[in-house]
């Protein structure tokens, strides 16, 4: 941690976004790496968007948060900020006050520690949005559901990630992607391995090596990325 925490925060901004400001990514690609941001980071569409235009219209220093002239800790709350909080809380019912509190943080509307769990559920309460009331609320679309099969090798979920860049031969640098598959049932990780693209043949090698070690499925779960939709790996 350095002694510019503005700097700090600037530059972990930078680390999400990143993977959005590779030139030339088309809009099926760009869907797939915001769902992976959102998920592995816990922060809100609205925030990645934020970040975004920031970064394009001022660089580097637009990713760093505002700045307040208060401290410590609030016992009420802004207009502006419950407002924000509010937005979170009917965007998804289901999230929590904690959550609500980490994107708030993460957007830079409020400090770090400044607005406490049960000053923030007190404040939402009144408003009606409170888990009673929001009981009857839907939200659109069709809500997740959480699912597990029974017995092992009934099904596998296979993913791709972005890996760490490595130095290449050229003295560049070369994003690398990490494959896993993993056992529903079991949450074994039958196989897991970087490569330096995302090409079908690593997708072939790594259903190989995890069959040879764990059998094969009878089902395997993906998204609708590029790589999975391929016929091989409709007929494998």
């Amino acid at each position: 941690m350095s002694k510019d925490p503005a700097n700090d925060t600037a530059l972990k901004r930078h680390e999400i976004i990143a993977p959005l400001l590779v030139p030339g990514l088309e809009e099926a690609e760009k869907r797939r790496i915001r769902r992976e941001i959102l998920e592995r980071e816990g922060i809100s569409e609205r925030t990645l968007r934020r970040y975004l235009a920031a970064y394009r219209e001022y660089g580097y220093e637009g990713l760093k948060p505002r700045t307040r002239s208060d401290n410590g800790r609030l016992k009420t709350i802004s207009g502006e900020i419950l407002e924000r909080a509010a937005e979170l809380k009917q965007e998804l019912p289901e999230r929590s006050i904690r959550r609500i509190i980490r994107i708030l943080e993460g957007e830079g509307t409020i400090k770090k520690g400044e607005i406490s769990r049960s000053t923030l559920s007190r404040h939402l309460l009144k408003m009606g949005l409170g888990a009673a009331d929001l009981k009857n609320i839907k939200t659109a679309g069709t809500a997740a559901r959480r699912f597990m099969k029974s017995s092992r090798n009934a099904l596998w979920q296979a993913d791709i990630k972005y890996g760490p860049y490595i130095p290449a031969a050229n003295g560049s640098k070369k994003r690398t992607y990490l494959i896993a598959l993993i056992d529903d049932a079991t949450r074994y990780i039958c196989h897991a391995q970087f490569y330096d693209n995302q090409r079908l043949p690593i997708l072939e090698d790594c259903f190989r090596k995890a069959v040879l070690k764990c059998g094969k499925p009878d089902a395997v779960y993906v998204d609708n990325g590029k790589i999975f939709v391929s016929r091989w790996f409709r007929i494998a």
